[in-house]
């Protein structure tokens, strides 16, 4: 009798000792009022860099407008029919440098573009534009943890998705499609 005493004691002990598990807390779930614009790429980035917060958004025809913290328009910049953007922060070496790199998706040539924030504004670096073959709806962007390499992927309006290798050319930010898709 005492032996099981002992031997019930001391599976309360290891229970009690136990870690409990963790308090999950709910996530809030957030459901639409209005409806959304047709096409889930993403239209608008914000970028914080020295020079301040200012946010790039698509234009379309009108290629990317750029706007300040308060929500004034400071500028615009070429870039096709702008339909989708992504940013990187310090992900390409560009002369010597890690840089942040902007690409949008430039559904008038079918082609990916990219540009280096600066003073609170874009420029273009891309080295030549490459087109795709299809008819490009959005871009993401990807740093690999692996091998620090920064990949695009575009995704077009029937499905396709391509991935490219990003890295700095003489004349500007280059892309290396990926054999293996």
């Amino acid at each position: 009798m005492m032996r099981g005493v002992g031997l019930l004691s001391m599976v309360m002990l290891t229970s009690a000792a136990a870690p409990q598990p963790a308090v999950v807390t709910a996530v809030p779930v957030m459901t639409a009022t209005k409806p959304t614009q047709q096409g889930g790429a993403n239209r608008a980035i914000s970028i914080s860099g020295a020079d301040g917060l200012f946010f790039v958004g698509t234009a379309e025809l009108a290629g990317l407008e750029i706007y300040d913290a308060s929500g004034s328009r400071i500028g615009s910049v070429p870039a096709g029919e702008a339909v989708s953007l992504d940013i990187r922060y310090d992900a390409l070496p560009v002369a010597g440098k890690n840089a942040t790199i902007v690409a949008a998706a430039d559904a008038e040539s079918s082609s990916l573009r990219f540009y280096r924030p600066m003073d609170r504004s874009l420029t273009e670096i891309t080295a030549v534009p490459v087109p795709l073959g299809f008819a490009i709806e959005g871009v993401c962007l990807y740093h690999s943890t692996q091998d620090g390499s920064l990949y695009a992927f575009a995704v077009g309006d029937g499905g396709e998705v391509d991935q490219y290798l990003l890295y700095e050319a003489t004349d500007g930010v280059a892309l290396s499609r990926n054999p293996a898709l």
